[in-house]
């Protein structure tokens, strides 16, 4: 809450910089793809909509706020191609920053294009422990390997990512759905207690809600997975 508080006092004194737009509106999704989060207003939503929309409109020579506002929209399932065309734009701007490649393969994932977002992330990837999103292109790795069918990557990937960060709730619902692709249940069930402490309360609805897969089988599929290790309806 106190970035958003800081993020919308800049915004009172400029309303159309695009940076500040940007992580305004991201901060909100992270409210809205949560469940376990607190909402930040009435309508984190909506609210994440405009802002993304106006920081695109603001920030089309800048990279950075480019590749967040096209990531926000793609990951609250609105106007996807002005979320892909987004990323693309912040990519072909600033081709060597990890944060941009890492936003970008992030976005093409929830959309299904995998292997193109797998070129961004490994990119990042490759930066090593002296980036410090390192752990989060790993996670968004793991979640590319497992959703194109590649459990075994993605427990790689995903272990890489909980032993540099293990507070992080994402890449254990993956390490999950992998182990019981892989016939690992037991391990399964002990990663998913793990995202349950750090995402109390979730179960396959809040997640089918909160999950940002444009394609509903591959969304059921996930699922699935999670229901076979003890996520609750």
């Amino acid at each position: 809450m106190r970035a958003i508080d800081l993020l919308d006092r800049s915004l009172a004194l400029r309303s159309d910089y695009a940076p500040a737009l940007a992580f305004a509106a991201w901060c909100r999704v992270q409210r809205v793809r949560r469940p376990s989060w607190s909402p930040a207003g009435p309508d984190d939503f909506g609210d994440a909509v405009s802002l993304a929309r106006r920081a695109i409109a603001a920030g089309s020579g800048d990279a950075t706020s480019m590749a967040v506002a096209g990531f926000s929209l793609v990951t609250l399932k609105v106007d996807q191609v002005a979320g892909l065309d987004a990323v693309h734009h912040a990519v072909s701007l600033n081709p060597e920053s990890s944060f941009v490649s890492a936003m970008a393969g992030s976005a093409m994932i929830w959309c299904g294009h995998y292997e193109a977002a797998l070129d961004h992330l490994n990119r990042c990837v490759a930066y090593g422990t002296k980036d410090p999103g390192y752990y989060l292109a790993l996670n968004m790795v793991a979640a590319a390997e497992l959703l194109r069918g590649q459990p075994e990557a993605a427990l790689e990937a995903g272990q890489r990512a909980v032993t540099l960060n293990p507070g992080s709730e994402s890449a254990y619902w993956v390490l999950a759905a992998a182990q019981v692709r892989v016939g690992r249940l037991a391990e399964a069930r002990t990663n998913l207690e793990r995202f349950l402490e750090r995402a109390p309360g979730s179960t396959i609805a809040s997640l089918r809600a909160a999950l940002p897969f444009h394609d509903p089988e591959t969304m059921e599929a996930v699922l699935q997975s999670l229901s076979e290790a003890g996520l609750p309806d």
